[in-house]
Formats: structure tokens, C-alpha cells, sequence
């Protein structure tokens, strides 16, 4: 049986899995997650940029702990996930 984690983590997927899919996502385009690697480690990049309700901190997080898992997560897991969003600072 899936703990509390485990099941908001796979709300969280599939909650992310249905805005992608759906109409209301900015454009009606999906939002791209691309796997990186450089010097022996691997990222999953999120672009929030593109999406009209960035993901919550926690959100994130679980996210971020059910695809980066090696033996669970996917395309066999990664070191992380780089977050691209918003800035909170004014530019110069």
C-alpha cells in the first residue's frame, strides 16, 4: 500500500499530467520537460514559465522525489530537477 508521500506525489503527476494535456494550459502547447546531463550527473529542466499556475514548493518537491528516483522515476531517474521561473527581482 502507497504511503500519504507516495500518493500525493502521484496526485501531484497526475494533476501535472492533465493540465499539460488539457486546453487550459497557456496556448494549448505542452510544456516541455527535457532530461540533461553534464559531467557524470543527470536533470530534469521545467520550464514554469510556460505554465499559468506554477507549481507550489511542495508540489515541486513531490515531483521532483517521484521522477528522479533511479529505480522507480522516469527515463531511469536523475540528481534533480532545474526549475525555471519567474523572478522575483527587478531587472537592471
Amino acid at each position: 500500500m502507497l504511503g500519504t508521500a507516495a500518493k500525493d506525489a502521484d496526485r501531484a503527476v497526475a494533476a501535472i499530467y492533465d493540465y499539460f494535456s488539457s486546453k487550459k494550459h497557456k496556448e494549448n502547447k505542452m510544456t516541455k520537460l527535457l532530461k540533461v546531463h553534464g559531467s557524470q550527473n543527470s536533470f530534469f529542466t521545467l520550464d514554469q514559465t510556460e505554465l499559468e499556475n506554477p507549481l507550489t514548493d511542495n508540489e515541486l518537491r513531490q515531483l521532483t522525489q517521484t521522477l528522479t528516483d533511479h529505480k522507480t522515476g522516469l527515463l531511469g531517474g536523475a540528481d534533480g530537477i532545474l526549475s525555471v521561473e519567474e523572478s522575483s527581482h527587478q531587472a537592471f
